[in-house]
């Protein structure tokens, strides 16, 4: 076995899995790692390449499972002169991280809570996960001798100018160490491949749904974590090609068809997912609907349609704005956005790719903020945040996109007005009801006087904008 590079502390046998330690007394021998799981990956252990144009050498992996029991790699990279670093992969962008010695001054764990404050590298990044997870198994060199069932309690942040840090206080909880760097989307990442590949890319033809058969195409590739089914609403992890769950079939019907592709917002997008979302707002169900676009080397994006408004869903950096005012405001450059609605979104029903491991019955609590047309959305779990932005984009302008020949034969009618279906959704509804009403009564009235009268309503439905989606984990 060797070494590469001198910050490499273990290694682990790609022939027996065995994990040796060194020290300056020799080598130790702890013991034997698990089989490594089988995940979407577009980096492997041995390959080279360059991101944002420092070259580097993919050195180790390490696989984390998180507490609601997914798995995630993060890779050991070598940039020559004993320089080294992490690179890890979510929801469509790379995280890259080097560690800050000597350790800078951070508050203890048990005082951080998601969007708190942390002074570091000159900037305040503000926390947007806080959780605990455990190291699964490992491949290659590491920087630290790997053990099954390690803890490891953890915080990331995210900083101005897309920075991004992470500080992790394995298992002692006292003393942390703090990695810094940036979020970079996949067209800064080149990857040249020097080693044979774990496993099949997903992309390739023949893959099939586990439920009933029919072939998926897969348009994302290994960036995905999970397929619904369009046929037979079967719910399935990308890789093991696992099934998680079914839904009842046809449910709902993309108004854009999945597979849809065209040039959107300055890039080219193809429609690979859609969501049916849900919230109660005094005891009434309320819909609304999300399609999930993808667009290589730029990453994931999201189109929302509530109410016959359609918006275009970006995400949005919360340390760039001024959130010292929540719930009630939020100010992101210079324009202060007023908070419309508060509520819990639910996750109905669900078909295409998704980079999360998105499941029917998720919920997340939802905060919406406007100023005129423009809406940021903030989704948070316990110890999980997201923050988005959206624009209002006018219905022809995405059917002329993405091709779709002709405006729905039924627009929906929704609670709010492009809104995550909160305060303002209700009285909508009131109106279209009242408005039905009186319909009802004229044409009665003219039916009774031997006039001709009548028509029909299609279904009202109500709901509202949430950002975006949720990724649910790493």
């Amino acid at each position: 076995m060797e070494f590469a590079v001198g910050s490499s502390v273990s290694a682990v046998c790609k022939f027996c899995n065995t994990t040796v330690r060194r020290s300056d007394r020799g080598v130790e021998n702890l013991g034997k790692m698990a089989d490594l799981s089988d995940t979407p990956t577009i980096v492997a252990v041995g390959d080279s390449g360059s991101l944002a144009g420092q070259s580097f050498v993919v050195l180790g992996r390490v696989q984390l499972k998180h507490d609601l029991g997914g798995v995630w790699d993060e890779y050991y990279l070598g940039y020559g002169n004993q320089k080294w670093g992490w690179l890890a992969y979510a929801q469509g962008n790379y995280y890259a991280t080097t560690k800050v010695e000597p350790t800078p001054a951070v508050p203890p764990m048990r005082e951080l809570h998601i969007e708190a404050g942390v002074p570091l590298s000159g900037a305040v990044f503000r926390v947007v996960e806080v959780k605990s997870a455990e190291i699964a198994s490992a491949e290659g060199e590491l920087p630290f001798a790997p053990r099954p069932g390690q803890q490891r309690v953890y915080a990331d942040l995210v900083g101005p100018r897309n920075g991004f840090a992470t500080i992790d206080w394995g298992e002692n909880n006292v003393t942390p160490e703090v990695f810094v760097g940036q979020q970079l989307p996949e067209s800064q990442l080149t990857i040249t491949q020097r080693s044979e590949r774990p496993r099949k890319d997903i992309s390739l033809d023949g893959l099939k749904c586990p439920g009933c058969g029919a072939p998926l195409k897969v348009l994302a590739g290994n960036r995905v974590e999970r397929i619904a089914c369009m046929y037979c609403g079967t719910i399935s992890e990308s890789a093991s090609q696992q099934v998680i769950a079914r839904q009842d079939a046809a449910r709902a019907a993309p108004l854009i068809p999945l597979g849809s592709a065209g040039n959107f917002q300055g890039a080219q997008y193809t429609v690979i997912g859609f969501v049916l979302r849900s919230t109660v707002i005094e005891g009434e169900t309320y819909t609304w609907t999300e399609y999930l676009l993808f667009s290589p080397g730029l990453g994931f994006r999201w189109l929302l349609e509530d109410e016959g408004v359609w918006r275009f869903v970006v995400p949005l950096n919360v340390a760039e704005a001024d959130i010292s005012r929540m719930p009630q405001s939020v100010t992101v450059g210079g324009r202060t956005y007023r908070q419309r609605n508060s509520n819990v979104a639910r996750v109905e029903y669900v078909i295409g790719e998704f980079y999360w491991k998105v499941a029917v019955g998720e919920t997340v609590r939802v905060v919406d903020l406007e100023n005129g047309s423009e809406i940021i959305s903030r989704e948070a779990m316990e110890s999980e945040v997201a923050w988005s932005f959206s624009t209002a984009v006018p219905w022809d302008t995405i059917a002329m996109a993405f091709g779709v020949q002709r405006a729905p034969a039924r627009m929906p009618v929704y609670s709010g007005s492009g809104s995550s279906g909160g305060g303002g959704g209700a009285a909508v509804n009131t109106i279209v009801v009242m408005i039905i009403l009186l319909v009802f009564v004229i044409v009665f009235c003219g039916m009774c006087t031997g006039m001709c009268g009548g028509g029909s309503f299609g279904n009202i439905r109500g709901g509202g904008t949430t950002g975006g989606g949720w990724s649910g984990g790493k």
